[in-house]
């Protein structure tokens, strides 16, 4: 009974494959639905001090965990937002990307787990796990979405796959913006997989953007490993996205910047 209360949201999701550049994706659903362009502010890692209301979505609760890396909770009587920031650019925050490794992921989802992770990211999450009761904010009768950009869609990740296969909890939505890879093929193929298939049958809303790099020990020094200006993430260069015009960020640090997705929407 509580899976079938977590399958109540069928709404087609189209994957767009990024196979040039410029190139955007795009799909249609994202320019129908309001709560993608407010989980496109809640995700923003610009304003992170406290705990403030966000277009109708209380803030209640706001956690640190290590490395800086941070959660929000936004709370409505039939949603539940748990939205994940990037590190911060400080000394401790910096440590996260430095010396990566895969390790096994028994501290995530307990003896028996599958494949490797990321020894940071999931010391992170675990930190952050270890700073809320999620018993107080998840209900048989509210949906959850889970949202974040850059490092925090990694953790978006991680906690859906948590959700799932510790509290088989299935996300109504999950919505994240140029994420990192968790995990090596076996956990990636089995837990993230395995998720996305269950709420694909659950007509959830699966719309993450990734990068399939599972090797911690390829970094090269750019964000997260990954040449971040080029494809698949969006192209804010040219004058129109999917149709619409857009002006380009005059101080923007590259197609990372999640400003880049805040602008398409705003625009949609």
């Amino acid at each position: 009974m509580f899976f079938l209360l977590k399958c109540w949201w069928v709404v087609l999701v189209m994957m767009t494959t990024v196979t040039g550049y410029p190139s955007t994706p795009c799909p249609q659903e994202w320019r129908k639905d309001p709560i993608m362009k407010d989980l496109v502010v809640l995700s923003d890692a610009v304003s992170w001090d406290g705990c403030s209301d966000v277009r109708g979505y209380p803030c209640i609760q706001d956690v640190h965990g290590k490395y800086d890396t941070r959660m929000k909770i936004y709370q409505t009587s039939a949603v539940t937002v748990f939205v994940f920031r990037p590190t911060q650019n400080t000394a401790p925050g910096q440590d996260i990307h430095k010396n990566r490794r895969l390790v096994s992921c028994v501290p995530l989802l307990g003896e028996g787990c599958l494949g490797m992770v990321n020894d940071r990211f999931q010391e992170a999450f675990c930190s952050l796990m270890g700073q809320v009761d999620l018993q107080e904010v998840l209900s048989p009768s509210k949906a959850v979405y889970l949202t974040g950009h850059s490092l925090g869609g990694a953790l978006q990740l991680m906690m859906g796959v948590y959700l799932y296969f510790r509290f088989s909890v299935v996300p109504s939505k999950m919505i994240g913006f140029a994420g990192p890879f968790i995990g090596d093929t076996t956990f990636t193929d089995k837990y993230v997989g395995g998720l996305r298939s269950v709420m694909s049958h659950c007509g959830a809303v699966w719309q993450i953007e990734t990068i399939d790099q599972r090797n911690p020990q390829q970094y090269d020094g750019t964000v997260e490993g990954y040449q971040v200006d080029g494809p698949p993430y969006m192209q804010i260069e040219t004058s129109m996205i999917c149709g619409i015009p857009i002006d380009p960020l005059p101080d923007s640090y590259g197609l990372h910047d999640l400003r880049n997705y805040a602008l398409f929407f705003e625009a949609s």
